[in-house]
């Protein structure tokens, strides 16, 4: 959802589109002979997002997420895309900070943050260094707080939060399983995926200490979208989510076998 929910950017057969919510308009943004997917809003109607564009090389074959570099684009302003950030290993965006300070992706199993100014990127910040892999990376509204997805080998996927941008706290979020978190408009849940497709919640609360202060986790809603853990939070604290179509079914037929013969027996 863009910042003040006209806007859904989504990406459809590695090119980014953007939907116009009002005018029921979905028109392509980004396309080119390579992967151009992980669309995130920044401020001033821009969007970030990883494309496998250079070198062009990269362009030769099927196109694939495998050394995307980060961009940025304004939507309806003059010139091209921003090259943001550039190294020989894959990025994926997974969300701008709500002050547009900070983009957040995942590169090689680990979280970065790259700071963002009108000129361009900063020096990046290594928010995580560990052995098992981090992903989905969300920044809170005020941007003191970074949560995450964590895959450990054996072990179910589970949810962090950690300071930021020092890392000095760190604490568990999910128990028994999650993915894939947002934090609520609100600034008082941190949701995730849970188990059966349920949608999980977990209430925040800052405390004077520099500390957060985390509920038990409470089961919202189930919904298919959470099987690939698709979905955003508006402003008004609506629910955004990606639903597999489902086609229908017919009702079984049942087909009896020489029945006549049966039927001499009666």
């Amino acid at each position: 959802m863009s910042p003040d929910d006209r806007f859904v950017a989504f990406e459809r057969g590695l090119d980014v589109f953007v939907h116009d919510i009002e005018r029921d308009l979905t028109s392509p943004v980004v396309a080119t002979p390579a992967a151009d997917f992980a669309p995130r809003w920044g401020p001033d109607q821009a969007l970030a997002f990883s494309s496998r564009r250079e070198p062009a090389g990269n362009r030769v074959g099927p196109p694939n997420r495998n050394g995307g570099n980060i961009y940025r684009r304004l939507l309806g302003g003059a010139g091209g895309d921003d090259l943001l950030s550039e190294t020989g290993r894959g990025k994926t965006v997974s969300d701008w900070s709500h002050d547009g300070r900070y983009l957040a992706f995942a590169s090689a199993g680990d979280i970065v943050a790259l700071p963002i100014t009108a000129a361009g990127a900063g020096m990046a910040i290594q928010v995580t260094n560990t052995p098992a892999t981090e992903s989905q990376a969300v920044l809170s509204r005020d941007s003191r707080w970074i949560t995450y997805q964590v895959d450990r080998t054996g072990a179910e996927p589970e949810v962090w939060v950690q300071s930021f941008p020092d890392g000095d706290r760190k604490r568990q979020v999910s128990i028994g399983g999650g993915s894939a978190p947002r934090w609520h408009p609100n600034g008082r849940e941190l949701l995730y995926a849970g188990p059966d497709r349920w949608l999980m919640s977990v209430s925040v609360t800052p405390t004077g200490a520099g500390e957060l202060q985390l509920g038990k986790p409470q089961k919202r809603f189930q919904s298919p979208a959470f099987i690939n853990a698709d979905y955003d939070v508006a402003i008004d604290g609506r629910f955004l989510l990606n639903v597999p179509i489902v086609e229908a079914t017919a009702p079984p037929v049942t087909v009896i076998t020489n029945w006549v013969e049966r039927l001499k027996g009666r």
